[in-house]
């Protein structure tokens, strides 16, 4: 995982995303996403963007998807942060608005989803640094029938802060309701990340 937020003034900045998502440990694809927003800071706790998703996801796991499905999704969201003694919080509002097909289709299936995030890090010794958080997806709207509850993630990781940015060690474990409702995909993810913060007003 790449993600960044590049401040341009002090109200605006880009924010990027990369994540690369492979199964049977590197060897298979599972998802490749790509993120592009603005963010609009309205102050040092409040932050709100809007932006876009390109998602491939790829046949995986023990009840694989058919074929290659893309998402196009245009999301807008609201993050809220607060200090807790050492910890520092942020709570994430996020809607989502998505298109998806397999790729030998035309035929666009429409969406909602409503995610909402809580995460966190704990200073544990000089730049060495926990991370938490927990994520959980909500679908609706008149193509949702069974799955409501989409998905939840929850994760647990050391981070070691670098010059505008850190690089983060985790374990995530995704919960994901499948399509008719019936049964659920547990996925236990290593994750390795990088956040650089580029700033662009000097």
């Amino acid at each position: 995982m790449y993600a960044g937020n590049h401040k341009f003034t002090e109200k605006w900045s880009l924010h990027t995303l990369i994540h690369i998502r492979r199964s049977n440990i590197i060897t298979d694809w599972q998802q490749s996403l790509n993120r592009l927003g603005v963010n609009c800071h309205f102050n040092n706790n409040a932050i709100g963007a809007i932006g876009y998703d390109y998602v491939l996801t790829f046949p995986y796991g023990g009840s694989p998807i058919t074929e290659k499905v893309q998402t196009n999704a245009i999301w807008q969201t609201v993050t809220l942060k607060q200090q807790v003694g050492k910890i520092k919080i942020s709570h994430r509002y996020r809607l989502e608005q998505l298109w998806s097909t397999i790729l030998s289709d035309i035929q666009y299936t429409y969406t909602n989803r409503f995610r909402y995030m809580i995460s966190g890090t704990i200073p544990l010794y000089k730049n060495v640094f926990f991370s938490f958080f927990d994520e959980v997806f909500i679908s609706f709207g008149k193509n949702v029938n069974y799955n409501n509850f989409n998905q939840n993630r929850i994760y647990g990781g050391i981070g070691y802060k670098i010059k505008h940015g850190d690089i983060q060690l985790g374990y995530m474990n995704q919960l994901i309701k499948k399509g008719i409702g019936l049964t659920y995909e547990n996925n236990n993810t290593l994750m390795v990340g990088i956040n650089y913060n580029m700033d662009f007003r000097k």
